[in-house]
C-alpha cells in the first residue's frame, strides 16, 4: 500500500501569510501614492513629487505583481509536492526514486522532539542523507511507519532511536 506525504498546514499557512502581507504592502503602498491626498500634497513641492512619492506610486503595482506571481508558485509548486512511499521505493518530491534496499540507516531518534527524520541511502559511490520534516510534510509518522515495514526494519528500535 501506497502512503503519502502531502505538504503540511504549517507551509501552507506560512506561504499564504507572506502573500498576504505582500497583498496589504501593495494595498498601503498604492493609497499612499495615489488616494491619500493629505500625504500627495506634503510630498509634492513646486509640482514636483518627491522621491518617497514616486516609490509609493511604484511599489503598490509591483508588490501586487510580486504577490500574485508568489500565490501562483504556491498553488503550482505544493500542489505536486509530495513524498510517496511503495513497493518501489521512496519516491521524493523531485521525482527521484529511493529503492528500499538502498537504505542504509533510518534515524528517528529527532522525531518526537522536533518532528525530523534522516535516512542514509546509498547513492552510487556515495552515501547521502535525506531530512524529512513534519514541518514542512503532514504524515511523516504514517511514511516512516510504512517504511519501517516494507525494509523490514523493527518498528520498536533501540532507544537512540535508530533503525
Amino acid at each position: 500500500m501506497a502512503v503519502t506525504a502531502l505538504p503540511s498546514k504549517f507551509t501552507m499557512k506560512w506561504n499564504t501569510l507572506c502573500a498576504v502581507v505582500c497583498l496589504f504592502m501593495a494595498g498601503y503602498f498604492y493609497y499612499d501614492g495615489h488616494y491619500n491626498k493629505e500625504y500627495i500634497e506634503k510630498e509634492t513641492v513646486d509640482g514636483v513629487p518627491s522621491l518617497d512619492l514616486k516609490i509609493n506610486q511604484t511599489y503598490g503595482p509591483i508588490c501586487c505583481v510580486i504577490s500574485a506571481v508568489y500565490l501562483g508558485y504556491m498553488v503550482f509548486s505544493l500542489s505536486r509536492k509530495k513524498i510517496v512511499v511503495d513497493e518501489n521505493g521512496l519516491t521524493l518530491a523531485d521525482g527521484t526514486t529511493i529503492p528500499l534496499d538502498r537504505l542504509t540507516k533510518i534515524d528517528k531518534s529527532k522525531f518526537k522532539k522536533r518532528g525530523k527524520v534522516y535516512i542514509e541511502y546509498e547513492d552510487g559511490d556515495k552515501v547521502s542523507t535525506l531530512e524529512l520534516k513534519d514541518t514542512v510534510y503532514d504524515g511523516i509518522d504514517a511514511l516512516l511507519a510504512e517504511i519501517l515495514k516494507l525494509t523490514g526494519q523493527d518498528t520498536a528500535a533501540d532507544e537512540t532511536g535508530q533503525a
